[in-house]
């Protein structure tokens, strides 16, 4: 080690103004710690970039000119109390270039700080402060311990991880990449070009000013465990989901943004959750992504002229509330077990595909093409509390029975169901109408059965004078069809059913019926 002592000059690279010891020899380099205690001749200017092994200050009272050059530093920093009035220099940098601690002792930097492409680890001791900036560069790096406080900007030019909350507190810029970041300032800082966050990304209610939010592209990549995101009800531009290895979601406040996607890239049945009740709206596009599942309560709003965009499942509860706005449906959208509600908007359903895996619709006003009611492995319930409208086709997919429930039922062009053995159970006293067809078609042995969810009460399903129908080995139980034409079902068993009339199966042609 070699300790600064100034007896030549002001000169770094000068061996005669070090002191040295164990196995130092001179001037510190990458194998020599460089030590600054106690008073020396003269201050230390470094006149170039330098490099040492550790760097140590302890009770020095003289000062460091770092300039515009780089010092690097291959193992520990340690600083001391009043660390802010040694250090010298306009735009000098601190630079860590291996895995080491860093001790601040109550000290502050007032120069800026880099973590320089290693892929090893650097610690902090305790807080540390920065008056300047705090930069990364290069290859994979973590950050453990305590709080790094940047006094100016902060610039992500590496995949960080760890533990370390970077609180900004001062006046500066953000880009690139950021670790468990936080923005508690009364100055002002602008969010430049494209922002990835992990883990936490919080914006106090301090009276500094965020610039650039509400035009800035954020992308929120979550880690495992519990991930933070509080912009205090701000608005973003463009926010990003990224789903790595079973992360907890927790909004803390409701969050504004343009578009907003989610994607998994690892488990597609591994979605967000969220134990807070927190609110994303959104103006213009959701695309969903690889994202399937979710609990909790976060939800989506919806409020802009736009589309959902992507083909997997919606995962989380949705209202479209676009007012005088068209919300696009895609070609072909999986609904989860969630609520989907429309407040207000137009929807422009088209010709899509709409498969229910659970959902519970409260959607006045709104009419879906073809509705497929689906199930992940077992029996699917879906919620109908306003009318639903299909124009075309509901189908019932390949696996599991199907029930109704809720204070209303649907409408449909075409009712088709082909599964033998399917259970469809409809909710009493709730009417549900077939305008055009209706095609029930199971086998002996395996009839498909339609019921009332009651033991005693019936439940309301119309098939309209004009329609035709094909309904063979059907099982009527409790169901009332009084106010349509008469249902005549081959096969089938019947029970407390009113305007059902069973047929004697014919040998090997199914009749259909037109009335």
């Amino acid at each position: 080690m070699s300790t600064w002592t100034g007896a030549v000059s002001t000169d770094w690279n000068n061996a005669g103004n070090w002191t040295t010891g164990g196995t130092g020899t001179g001037v510190p380099s990458a194998t020599v710690d460089a030590i600054f205690s106690g008073t020396p001749t003269r201050p230390c200017i470094l006149g170039a970039n330098r490099t040492c092994r550790a760097l140590t200050f302890t009770g020095y009272t003289s000062t460091v000119d770092l300039a515009t050059f780089t010092l690097t530093a291959n193992n520990n920093v340690t600083f001391q109390v009043n660390q802010s009035s040694l250090i010298l220099g306009s735009t000098g940098i601190l630079i860590s270039n291996a895995t080491s601690t860093i001790t601040s002792n109550g000290g502050t930097w007032p120069l800026s700080y880099r973590i320089n492409n290693i892929a090893g680890t650097i610690t902090l001791a305790d807080d540390m402060r920065l008056s300047g900036s705090f930069s990364t560069v290069g290859g994979t790096q973590t950050l453990n311990g305590n709080i790094l406080y940047i006094g100016t900007n902060l610039t992500g030019g590496a995949t960080l991880l760890g533990t370390t909350n970077l609180v900004m507190n001062g006046t500066g810029t953000v880009s690139g990449v950021g670790y468990n970041l936080e923005i508690n300032t009364t100055g002002a800082i602008t969010v430049s070009g494209n922002l990835t966050i992990r883990r936490r990304f919080v914006i106090t209610a301090h009276p500094g000013t965020i610039i650039g939010l509400s035009t800035s592209n954020i992308t929120f990549e979550g880690v495992a465990g519990t991930n933070t995101i509080d912009l205090g009800a701000r608005t973003v531009g463009n926010f990003s989901m990224i789903t790595g290895a079973a992360p907890t979601y927790v909004f803390l406040s409701d969050l504004y943004c343009t578009n907003f996607s989610m994607s998994n890239g690892t488990n597609a049945h591994n979605g967000p959750t969220s134990p807070s009740t927190a609110k994303i709206y959104i103006s213009g596009n959701l695309s969903l992504g690889n994202i399937s599942t979710t609990n909790g309560t976060l939800s989506l709003e919806m409020t802009g002229n736009s589309s959902i965009i992507g083909l997997a499942t919606l995962g989380l509860p949705l209202n479209i509330n676009s007012g005088a706005n068209t919300i696009t449906f895609p070609a072909t959208f999986n609904i989860g077990a969630i609520t989907l509600t429309r407040t207000s908007g137009i929807v422009n359903a088209g010709t899509n595909t709409v498969n229910l895996f659970g959902t519970t619709l409260n959607t006045p006003g709104l009419s879906f093409y073809d509705v497929t009611i689906n199930s992940s492995g077992g029996n699917s319930t879906t919620t109908c509390n306003s009318l639903v409208t299909i124009t075309n086709n509901l189908r019932f997919g390949a696996t599991g029975n199907a029930t109704f429930a809720g204070t209303a039922g649907w409408t449909c062009a075409n009712l088709i169901c082909s599964v033998a053995g399917r259970t469809l159970t409809l909710q009493n006293s709730i009417t549900y109408t077939t305008t055009t067809n209706a095609s029930l078609t199971a086998s002996t042995g395996t009839n498909i059965i339609m019921t009332s969810d009651s033991a005693t009460i019936r439940a309301i399903w119309t098939l309209n004078n004009g329609a035709s129908q094909t309904m063979t080995y059907v099982n009527g139980t409790r169901i009332d069809s009084s106010l349509g034409q008469t249902i005549w079902s081959f096969g089938g068993v019947l029970t407390d059913t009113i305007n059902w009339n069973p047929l004697t199966p014919p040998g090997t042609v199914a009749h259909t019926f037109v009335n």
